[in-house]
């Protein structure tokens, strides 16, 4: 992999952690339509910088709430975003 690229990966992990927050705080306030924004942003951008299994998680979140998932009725949304939550705090810089 390139210097120039792993540069940019490490730019972009640095973000992480604003991205954590934001998540956090559309959890904490039940926003779903942003939640759901969030991951597709997320989704793509950490597909393009070979973050695949952040990738797939926050696909996999966005499927959750497209079936009209929310906190309160699906276990498995709030697992997924667990999972997100614990993959951004270990992988930001």
């Amino acid at each position: 992999m390139s210097n120039r690229f792993e540069q940019l990966k490490n730019k972009y992990r640095a973000t992480f952690s604003q991205k954590l927050l934001d998540l956090k705080e559309a959890k904490e306030n039940e926003k779903f339509d942003e939640i759901h924004g969030l991951l597709h942003k997320l989704a793509g951008s950490s597909g393009s910088y070979g973050f695949t299994e952040l990738s797939l998680l926050c696909r996999e979140g966005m499927n959750c709430i497209d079936e009209g998932g929310n906190l309160n009725q699906s276990k498995q949304l709030e697992q997924n975003l667990e999972a997100i939550f614990v993959y951004l705090q270990a992988k930001a810089l």
